[in-house]
């Protein structure tokens, strides 16, 4: 899904259509987004300048949020109407609860490929974007397209990276680093004080600093009753 996002935005940006003016319009709306993007977004949309630093997470952002609203009135209204039914096909596959509308996505997924050819250029299409009709397949037998997303797993390359400290047996340090946080997960992380006073702590994390034979549990955030901390 994200190779898509990635492959339309590069296709259309590098064609002889979407002059300097269209992205400089984009880039101004995505820009304008990005101060009411919440914090459960990891990235905030980033300017179309920026395009090939774009991160897969961006992708997502931009192709089922931020996009109808970044590309409305901008690009040429067959342009925006194919981007919907990528929109709104995707959008009801990665729902859990949109089952009773999988057939419309199904629909609007065909209808996506069928045009692909007569607005972007028939040298484009390749059996990547063919095997987005098999998306309804996959919905159907795993539900969510999210429960067979690589997205966990790329993530947690970044996470193994960080318990590596020195270039000696990484493997061991790995493993090591994981049975320190599995122990940290069971530890009790809410502890009564006196006077009723209550600590919470959040996100474990295996980067230290700590002292020799030390393997306490680490965390990011200290909660109080009225204070929250940060490192």
């Amino acid at each position: 899904m994200l190779w898509k996002g990635d492959k339309i935005a590069r296709v259309y940006l590098n064609n002889q259509k979407c002059n300097t003016h269209v992205i400089k319009h984009i880039s101004e709306r995505l820009l304008t987004l990005k101060k009411q993007i919440p914090s459960d977004f990891v990235r905030k949309p980033r300017s179309l300048d920026e395009l090939a630093r774009w991160k897969a997470t961006e992708f997502r952002l931009f192709l089922l949020y931020v996009g109808p609203i970044a590309i409305y009135s901008i690009v040429p209204n067959a342009v925006y109407q194919h981007f919907l039914s990528l929109n709104i096909a995707m959008t009801i596959y990665l729902s859990p609860n949109y089952s009773h509308l999988a057939h419309y996505a199904k629909l609007f997924m065909h209808d996506f490929v069928k045009k692909f050819g007569s607005i972007y250029g028939e040298h484009f299409i390749s059996h990547n974007i063919h095997a987005l009709i098999h998306l309804h397949e996959d919905y159907e037998n795993y539900g969510s397209l999210d429960n067979v997303s690589c997205f966990k797993f790329e993530n947690y390359m970044s996470i193994l990276k960080k318990m590596v400290r020195k270039n000696d047996k990484p493997l061991q340090q790995v493993v090591k680093r994981c049975e320190e946080r599995n122990a940290s997960l069971s530890f009790t992380t809410s502890l009564s004080k006196p006077n009723n006073i209550f600590i919470t702590y959040e996100n474990v994390h295996v980067d230290g600093p700590l002292t020799d034979e030390t393997s306490s549990p680490q965390y990011k955030v200290l909660i109080l009753e009225k204070m929250k901390i940060k490192i």
